[in-house]
């Protein structure tokens, strides 16, 4: 790690233990980019609330969940986020082949129709920072405006997650 990241409570006062104290809240430790968040102690009782979310009470089903993270984890090239949830696709029920289609882009007639659509929605807005026209008219007949606002925030949040653990190398 680029930063010295703080996992343990020793030391911290304040906002800081506050900020831990959050994110051990809801993720029972801490791990990832949030050892490099508490160094603002703000902004990581923000982040880990949103992930709380994201992870916990959003609209879109778990494993379609996965499924966009899995996809966000792979096209920005995060090595932590896609082990990390690599491990909570497979808890979710996503299978091997699945998995590995997504890793390697190839292979993709395996994921099933709504598995493919929240595929390319994340591929489309990762890659041309858009959705194209069709790929948003079939996901808006699909999902709810709800889910989509958070499919579309759970991609943006992971893209900020991959940021910030591949900026300081986590």
């Amino acid at each position: 790690m680029r930063i010295d990241g703080i996992f343990e409570k020793e030391g911290l006062e304040g906002e800081s233990l506050k900020a831990y104290e959050n994110i051990i809240g809801t993720r029972g430790r801490i791990v990832g980019p949030f050892g490099a968040l508490l160094h603002s102690p703000e902004l990581a009782c923000l982040v880990g609330d949103t992930g709380a979310y994201i992870r916990f009470n959003s609209t879109i089903p778990n494993e379609l969940g996965e499924i966009a993270v899995l996809t966000t984890a792979s096209t920005l090239n995060c090595n932590f986020e896609w082990q990390a949830h690599s491990d909570l696709a497979r808890n979710a029920g996503i299978s091997e082949d699945i998995i590995n289609a997504i890793h390697t882009n190839t292979n993709l007639e395996v994921l099933n129709q709504d598995q493919q659509l929240i595929y390319t929605y994340a591929r489309e807005l990762l890659t041309q920072n858009r959705v194209s026209s069709d790929t948003y008219s079939n996901a808006s007949k699909r999902f709810s405006t709800k889910e989509l606002v958070d499919l579309t925030t759970t991609i943006g949040y992971y893209s900020m997650i991959a940021s910030v653990l591949n900026a300081f190398e986590v």
